[in-house]
């Protein structure tokens, strides 16, 4: 298996970084892999993945992060490198949609966790939302956000927003709205959304990647698949079980 490893700033990472430049030092050139090597919290897995997600390969992580929901807990840094060379290894491949983004006409990236369109909890926003379904049509909304979510990311900003954790794998998104004169937690069939709002921040992943000016309109479509890798199927879908357990008590 050829191995890419894509560095992070992040300190807590530093002597992994040096690792893999002393050891694997072509990990660093590889243009051609069959895998994507990140090492950090689950923050450096998503910038990772909008900058290489056409490579359409799996990314792999090491847990050296906070939380860890995208990334693999081991110690043994060169028994494991070793074993994913040489295909040891059974891994378990995650595989979810991205969702594409448009703001105007002009392509601004694909977010893996959720897109989010607003600034602040002060902000306020008038939002008109139409479906390609029209379970939504020309639905009008005042407040401070949008939130659109994938099923992984449905742990992440969704479900702090009291969003539903969705199952991985299925080919719907979650929609909520952020302190709004109006209350959306609804469920969505993953296709073309429509949304014009008058001001603001578009948000990919966390990511601030454009300004809103008055009436913009921004397009989400079903984008490119993702797929992460994992040495344990249970500490994955074990973490995701866990936050969900949260709820029900």
């Amino acid at each position: 298996m050829k191995i890419k490893y894509r560095e992070t700033n992040d300190k807590r990472v530093v002597d992994f970084n040096d690792f893999i430049k002393h050891k694997y030092p072509q990990f660093f050139k590889e243009t051609k892999p069959d895998l994507i090597l990140v090492a950090g919290g689950d923050g450096a897995m998503l910038h990772a993945i909008q900058e290489l997600i056409d490579l359409q390969v799996p990314f792999f992580g090491k847990a050296q992060g906070s939380f860890n929901f995208l990334m693999n807990i081991f110690d043994v840094d060169t028994q494991v490198i070793e074993g994913l060379l040489n295909n040891l290894y059974d891994l378990y491949i995650v595989e979810t949609g991205a969702i594409d983004v448009n703001l105007d006409g002009k392509h601004v990236g694909e977010a893996v966790n959720e897109v989010l369109i607003g600034n602040s909890i002060n902000g306020y926003h008038d939002f008109t939302i139409t479906t390609e379904d029209l379970s939504f049509n020309e639905f009008k909304l005042k407040g401070c956000g949008i939130c659109v979510s994938t099923p992984l990311g449905s742990t992440g900003y969704n479900f702090n927003n009291r969003g539903p954790i969705l199952p991985i794998g299925r080919k719907l998104w979650a929609i909520s709205s952020i302190v709004c004169n109006q209350h959306v937690n609804d469920l969505l069939n993953i296709q073309s959304l429509h949304i014009t709002v008058n001001k603001g921040y578009l948000f990919l992943d966390g990511i601030k990647k454009a300004d809103i000016n008055s009436q913009s309109k921004l397009v989400l479509s079903p984008g490119k698949i993702v797929r992460l890798a994992f040495l344990d199927k249970q500490q994955f879908l074990h973490q995701r079980v866990g936050l969900s357990h949260r709820l029900r008590k």
